[in-house]
């Protein structure tokens, strides 16, 4: 059950990975179905950090992968945003500049966590064990050579900060024009 749960979740992974690509290059050719995305940005985050936040429990308590301190740190980012966005859809409200700023605190430990998995340095890490006991360079997951759960973290991350760019834009492209 695990290794069909992680080909699910590295393919997914993989997905979202050439679905950012997408989104990139349709913003600078200034796509016009991006208009599509620009509406739905909220909906889209939400479902997004929603089955994050589902796979993390998931390995946390189905498989018994205790997450370690670089986990849980991007954790509080990831469902805090997926959380305030529940909030925003009941109350119709728009909090894409605030989830930006939780995303970004997120995909700043993403990336620290990421250099010190992928090369292995031990060194940069105050991971401890902490209050899980599991070390920050422990891989539980290893797919397609370069899949593992900081990966699926900072996939999740960037596709969303891209979403939010591009919804922040209605002339296409990023940022404020």
């Amino acid at each position: 059950m695990l290794a069909l749960f992680n080909l699910l979740n590295a393919g997914t992974t993989m997905l979202l990975e050439v679905a950012a690509v997408v989104l990139v290059v349709a913003a600078l050719l200034r796509a016009s179905w991006l208009s599509w995305v620009r509406r739905n940005a909220q909906p889209i985050l939400f479902i997004l950090l929603l089955a994050s936040t589902a796979g993390s429990l998931i390995y946390e308590y189905a498989f018994h992968f205790p997450p370690c301190d670089m986990c849980w740190y991007q954790r509080i980012f990831i469902y805090s945003s997926m959380i305030l966005l529940a909030r925003a859809l009941m109350l119709k409200k728009n909090v894409l500049g605030e989830v930006l700023t939780l995303l970004f605190f997120g995909l700043a430990f993403s990336l620290y966590h990421n250099v010190m998995d992928i090369f292995g340095l031990s060194s940069l890490s105050f991971c401890e064990g902490g209050p899980s006991g599991s070390l920050c360079l422990v891989r539980y997951v290893y797919e397609f050579g370069y899949i593992t759960i900081p990966i699926m973290s900072l996939t999740v991350l960037v596709l969303s900060i891209i979403v939010v760019f591009i919804a922040r834009n209605p002339q296409g492209g990023f940022g404020k024009h």
